[in-house]
């Protein structure tokens, strides 16, 4: 049986490690989460373009799929709430990733897309 200090002790002894190149984190299998934001042209039917987005969950491999529209939290000067729709996916590694960019129902999204927005803007994070 270990007192309080033998198990800080432990924790004492913990090995540190050398930090990974970038190349090397890349290719590691990890969790990625990829944000989209989409400012659609006047006159285009959100609903609409929001129901094409929702077909993305549809693409084998995902963890999660949510598609929403701005917050209507407390206006603060970091907020950017001009966008709107928003897509967050989160995959479990950057295969998955590479897969969904080229499944047929991204792809099929993209050429409906491309035609309803102003803008994108897409956030990766691992």
């Amino acid at each position: 049986v270990r007192g309080p200090g033998e198990a800080m002790a432990d924790t004492a002894r913990c090995v540190k490690r050398e930090p990974l190149p970038p190349r090397a984190i890349r290719h590691r299998a990890r969790m990625l989460v990829h944000t989209v934001f989409f400012w659609l042209k006047p006159g285009v039917d959100r609903a609409a373009f929001r129901r094409q987005v929702d077909t993305l969950a549809g693409i084998p491999g995902l963890s999660a799929c949510h598609v929403g529209v701005p917050a209507l939290t407390t206006p603060r000067p970091v907020i950017d709430a001009s966008y709107d729709v928003a897509l967050t996916t989160v995959m479990p590694d950057l295969a998955t990733h590479d897969a969904y960019q080229v499944h047929p129902l991204h792809q099929a999204f993209l050429a409906y897309g491309r035609e309803q927005w102003s803008r994108v803007q897409v956030y990766d994070a691992q």
